[in-house]
């Protein structure tokens, strides 16, 4: 098994990670994109081991290339454990995942 250094992960992540820090109290992600519309389910075992998810909300902007969701965690902690599956695989897809900046839930 080849062993990565923490820089060759961060860059293999790049273009995936949050474009900035986590704001005060923000409990919600976004993620995309979905060829399809995810799949509650899936989402909830992507998340499995990061932290209780209290909601899921998938949409669809007009001409945009697909599906995105907003991913609600119970806490802010377990935001910053979920972000850390940026670039993950989900099925066939590669996660971009980005703090849900208006929510301060």
């Amino acid at each position: 098994r080849r062993r990565c250094s923490p820089q060759s992960r961060t860059a293999e992540k790049e273009g995936y990670l949050p474009r900035g820090e986590r704001p005060d109290g923000c409990r919600t992600i976004w993620m995309g994109w979905f060829e399809e519309r995810p799949a509650e389910e899936s989402i909830h075992d992507f998340f499995r081991d990061t932290g209780r998810v209290v909601t899921i909300a998938p949409a669809q902007k007009p001409g945009a290339r697909g599906w995105y969701i907003h991913v609600t965690f119970e806490s802010s902690a377990v935001v910053d454990e979920a972000v850390k599956r940026a670039g993950d695989f989900l099925g066939k897809e590669r996660m971009r995942i980005d703090f849900a900046f208006l929510d301060k839930l």
